[in-house]
Order: C-alpha cells, then sequence, then structure tokens
C-alpha cells in the first residue's frame, strides 16, 4: 500500500508518504548523503533548504513514512 497526506503543521505544510515497501530510514538517509550516487536526494535537500523546509524518515510497525515539511511564513 501507499497513502499520502497533507496537514497544516505550525504554519507549515507537511506532506506525508507512507508505504509498506522498502523505505529509508533517517541514518540511511545520512548515510546516503555522503555518497556519490546520490544527486537526486541531494537535489531534494538543496530545493528544501531554500525554502527552509526539511525531511525525515521514520520505521515503525512494518511501515516507512517520510515526511516534508515546508514553512508558509
Amino acid at each position: 500500500f501507499i497513502a499520502c497526506y497533507c496537514k497544516d503543521v505550525d504554519k507549515s505544510i507537511a506532506v506525508y508518504f507512507t508505504h509498506d515497501g522498502t523505505g529509508l530510514t533517517e541514518s540511511t538517509f545520512q548515510e546516503l548523503l555522503y555518497k556519490k550516487d546520490a544527486i537526486g536526494l541531494k537535489n531534494i535537500i538543496t530545493r528544501l533548504k531554500a525554502v527552509n523546509g526539511t525531511i525525515s524518515f521514520t520505521h515503525e510497525n512494518n511501515k516507512y513514512t517520510t515526511q516534508i515539511n515546508i514553512p508558509y511564513e
């Protein structure tokens, strides 16, 4: 399954992507940031930083969630 939803959280838009497939954990994400071939991931981070956004990864109950927050004020 895959689910995507958005909500307003502390003057930012939070976008959540949840699925039960293979996903990233926060530690794997940190490792990938330093690999030469992780260009797509680095581009996402660069664009989020440009708008003061953040990205995080969690894994619990056999589900992976990616959360992207973008402030609007």
